[in-house]
C-alpha cells in the first residue's frame, strides 16, 4: 500500500467485538443525533456506515478507530473498537470522555423538557426532536477553525473548505478499504503559509486567522483549560471578555465547546 507521510498504518480487519456501553443523563435519541450529524455529505472527520458513526480519535498515547452505535439494554450509546482497542486504560478513558463530551451525554435535559413541554413556542419542537442533544466539538483548535471557516459563506461551501483543509494538512488511516481522517494539529497548521491556503480557495484573512490561532496554541498562549477557567465565576474579567469572542465557539460551565 502506498502511503503519504501523514498516513498511519492501515488495517482490513473488522473482527474486534469488544464494546463499551455509555449512558446519558436524561432523555437521549440516537436517531435525532444522527440526523444532525449527517446534515452534510461533505463531513470528513467521521463517516456514517450502516447507521453507525466511525471516527478516528487520537489520545496522548495512540490513535484508535471507533464505531459508535445505538446502545444496548437501556444504554444511550455503544462504542466498538475497530482495528484494535486502546493499549491502556488511560487511552480507553480518553476515548470515552471524548465521545461523552462530543455527543453531550452528561447534560441532564429533564428540567428543560419539563419547562418546554407546555411552552407555546418550544412545545412542538421538543416533541418533534425529543432526545436531541447539543453535539459539540471537544477539540478547541478544530472548534475555533470551524468558526473561522464558516464566516460569511454558506454551510455547503464551509464543509467543502473544511474537507480540503483536513485532506491537505491532516493525517489518515485506511481501514477495510476506507480512509479516515484526523483534524490537523495546531503545530501542523502553524508551519503553513497563507499561499498554501489560497490554493484551497481560502481567503487570505481566514488563512491568517487560523495560522495565528495555531501558533497561539502551539506556544501555549491559548488553551482549552484557560478558556474553561475563564468561564468560571470570579474569572479575570479582561481574559473572560476575550474568551467570549471566539466566533460561536465557547467554553461552557459544563466544559463543552460548541460551534454552529
Amino acid at each position: 500500500m502506498n502511503t503519504s507521510p501523514r498516513d498511519m498504518p492501515a488495517s482490513g480487519s473488522e473482527s474486534r467485538a469488544e464494546t463499551v456501553q455509555l449512558t446519558a443523563a436524561g432523555p437521549f435519541s440516537f436517531g435525532e443525533t444522527m440526523a444532525y450529524l449527517t446534515r452534510s455529505p461533505h463531513e470528513c472527520t467521521y463517516a456514517v456506515i450502516d447507521g453507525r458513526i466511525r471516527k478516528l480519535l487520537e489520545t496522548e498515547q495512540e490513535t484508535v478507530l471507533v464505531e459508535i452505535g445505538e446502545g444496548e439494554d437501556g444504554a444511550a450509546l455503544s462504542i466498538r473498537w475497530l482495528d484494535s482497542p486502546p493499549r491502556s486504560r488511560a487511552g480507553r478513558d480518553a476515548v470515552v470522555r471524548y465521545v461523552r463530551e462530543w455527543l453531550d451525554l452528561d447534560t441532564d435535559m429533564t428540567p428543560f423538557y419539563r419547562m418546554a413541554e407546555s411552552d407555546t413556542l418550544l412545545g412542538g419542537s421538543v416533541r418533534d426532536h425529543f432526545g436531541l442533544r447539543l453535539a459539540g466539538i471537544p477539540d478547541l483548535f478544530e472548534a475555533l477553525c470551524w468558526a473561522v471557516i464558516g464566516q460569511q459563506i454558506n454551510l455547503t461551501f464551509a464543509y467543502m473548505l473544511k474537507k480540503r483543509l483536513v485532506e491537505t494538512f491532516g493525517r489518515s488511516m485506511t481501514f477495510a478499504g476506507k480512509r479516515y481522517w484526523l483534524f490537523p494539529r495546531p503545530e501542523e497548521i502553524a508551519a503553513t503559509d497563507v499561499a498554501d491556503w489560497r490554493k484551497l480557495q481560502f481567503t487570505g484573512k481566514k488563512a491568517e486567522y487560523m495560522i495565528g490561532i495555531a501558533r497561539l496554541m502551539e506556544s501555549g498562549a491559548l488553551s482549552k483549560e484557560q478558556l474553561l477557567a475563564a468561564a468560571q465565576p470570579g474569572a479575570n474579567p479582561p481574559f473572560k471578555q476575550r474568551s467570549s469572542g471566539c466566533g460561536r465557539s465557547a467554553a461552557s460551565g459544563h466544559g463543552r465547546l460548541t460551534t454552529c
